[in-house]
């Protein structure tokens, strides 16, 4: 074994090493997600990466080695991306490669700073490590928020709890605290003026660092027991459709009159399985082909003889007739629905369009809710969309087909289900909104008090194609949203995977056959939900956490680059 505190060594040992070091950091990392889910594995992620980039002799050498082992890992887990983006592919794979690279990069660059060369690691890679994260997560582009170190947390439910005091930052920030814990007990074991002068920060550090990590276990045990505030919910009937995606053909108005009444016989069959009463239909995101329920385009389109007019509108209303509930449903949306015939052929125009979520409860106008958050570059195309001739560029270039022409949401919306224990507020985020914590907050909570009493999530997974472990990844970030903001959550997915999760976190319900979890396939799932009505910190402040450690990356950078510059002067000077 390396010693933890040799600053590397040159030549073909050395880059041995350094690579070794960073591809078991890689292949831990992809272990510890779904499919595989091996979660006490991500502990060693951070140390490993560090003593690659330490052994590589650190600089641009440290970068390279965690990069070129980092892309192929990212890029095996992204490969259902091929059919949907040949060219997004690999630079998605890039963008991911270089965060962890950089965080190894800077640490070891720090820990040789004169300022900062006592800090135990457990000290220096923590902030680091978040902060960065959260700039590839949340700020850069919008954020790609998948496959934060601290997720797979979640497969021990009593480690996860404390997201709901911080976020999924707090749980990052413990898993790179206790790996560099791991390279200050080695460097508490090797000899040398050095670590003699490091060895009570780093005892302090252990300790430290033990007692967080009593404390976050304590704190969720704790959670996990408490039955206060618990409540009886609505009986949810979700529906999991099996629809296939690709951006280079479109779902005919052909196969929608096949497939539309076999989804609405399925809902019906699943529904005469269910003894008693079921509170609300479920059918995932864009189910409802068209244009929508509003009034003005259901009458528009009835005047002039356009399809597909009233049809699936009045096929809703049987099906919500046959079931005896209400029916949410995810739908296209165009708002002042016109045509221009200008050209000598009519041509469908709209003042704003909008991927929905439509409550179909009483008459029209049914409450709607707008997807406030579009997904970076599967809608929009983050500040590039501003240019309309640059967008269509790009898209024809990576993903051929492809049309983002959707706006944005205005303002969150809650939808209000009457039951008969009675009124119960949605909060229905749409796809991937469910894995960006910041948007799921701005849609439970306002002014610090709790909105929303369940997350019902319509998502549409079938873009993974037959890529399943895709779908476990989007479950697995999506579980966090219930622990941060306490409420229990519906996710009804086109092709899967459709589940339901208590306000822990928990899976308490999945789409399954037999013993095994149903995707690609139809199917449905029952829940009788129970509300939680705790409140949360994290529901409260949001993402201050991260922030700070972001804001402490950038003056730890500065103070080991004033670190660096006194060194050299106090050389020169001798």
């Amino acid at each position: 074994m390396i010693p933890a505190g040799a600053h590397g060594c040159g030549g073909v040992r050395g880059a041995i090493a350094s690579l070794a070091w960073a591809g078991a950091g890689a292949l831990c990392f992809m272990a510890a997600f779904p499919p595989i889910d091996l979660w006490p594995l991500v502990a060693a992620v951070p140390a490993m990466l560090v003593l690659g980039a330490r052994r590589s002799g650190g600089g641009w050498r440290g970068f390279l080695a965690i990069f070129v082992t980092q892309w192929p890992m990212w890029f095996w887990m992204h490969r259902w991306l091929v059919d949907v983006t040949p060219i997004g592919w690999p630079l998605l794979a890039v963008f991911m490669a270089f965060w962890p690279a950089l965080t190894a990069a800077l640490v070891v660059r720090l820990e040789r700073s004169g300022r900062l060369s006592n800090w135990p690691l457990a000290w220096l890679i923590p902030p680091i490590w978040v902060g960065l994260e959260y700039f590839r997560s949340d700020v850069f582009m919008d954020g790609y928020p998948w496959f934060q170190v601290g997720h797979p947390l979640i497969g021990w439910l009593p480690l996860a709890q404390s997201a709901d005091l911080l976020g999924t930052s707090l749980l990052s920030l413990l898993v790179a605290m206790f790996s560099g814990a791991l390279l200050d007990g080695w460097r508490l074991m090797s000899r040398g003026e050095a670590t003699s002068r490091r060895q009570p920060w780093c005892i302090l550090a252990l300790v430290i660092t033990a007692l967080l990590l009593a404390l976050n276990l304590g704190y969720g045990w704790w959670r996990l027991n408490q039955t206060i505030s618990m409540r009886p919910g609505p009986v949810v009937l979700a529906i999991q459709t099996n629809l296939p995606q690709s951006n280079k053909r479109a779902w005919t108005f052909e196969e929608q009159l096949e497939d539309m009444p076999r989804y609405a016989r399925q809902t019906i069959e699943a529904r005469q399985g269910i003894e008693g009463p079921v509170d609300l239909v479920v059918w995932p995101e864009t189910m409802a082909p068209g244009f929508g329920f509003e009034p003005q385009v259901m009458t528009m389109q009835k005047e002039r003889g356009f399809l597909p007019g009233e049809l699936w509108h009045q096929l809703f209303l049987e099906v919500r007739e046959t079931v005896g509930a209400p029916i949410l449903v995810g739908s296209p949306c165009r708002i002042g629905l016109g045509v221009d015939e200008s050209s000598g052929r009519p041509v469908y125009t709209w003042e704003a369009a909008y991927n929905s979520a439509y409550l179909m409860q009483g008459d029209m106008p049914y409450q709607r809710y707008d997807k406030i958050f579009l997904t970076p570059f599967g809608e929009t195309m983050p500040y590039i969309s501003h240019w309309d001739w640059l967008e269509r560029q790009l898209l024809a270039l990576g993903a051929a087909g492809m049309r983002f022409d959707l706006d944005a949401g205005e303002r969150p919306v809650r939808l209000r289900l009457a039951t008969d224990a009675g009124e119960v507020r949605l909060a229905t985020p749409i796809c991937f909104e469910d894995t960006v914590a910041r948007v799921v907050r701005r849609l439970v909570w306002e002014d610090g008090r709790k909105q929303a009493d369940l997350l019902v999530n319509l998502s549409n997974d079938g873009w993974f194609g037959d890529h399943d472990p895709g779908r476990r990844q989007h479950v697995q970030a999506a579980r966090f949203r219930s622990i941060e903001n306490r409420l229990p959550m519906i996710r009804c997915a086109n092709t899967g995977l459709s589940v339901a999760i208590d306000s822990t976190g928990k899976i308490i319900g999945v789409v399954e056959t037999g013993r095994n979890t149903l995707m690609r396939a139809p199917g449905h799932l029952v829940v009788r939900t129970t509300l939680d009505e705790r409140k949360t910190l994290y529901g409260r402040i949001g993402n201050v956490l991260p922030t700070l450690c972001l804001a402490a990356t950038v003056g730890l950078w500065w103070l080991g680059r004033r670190g660096k510059e006194t060194d050299h002067a106090s050389n020169a000077v001798r």
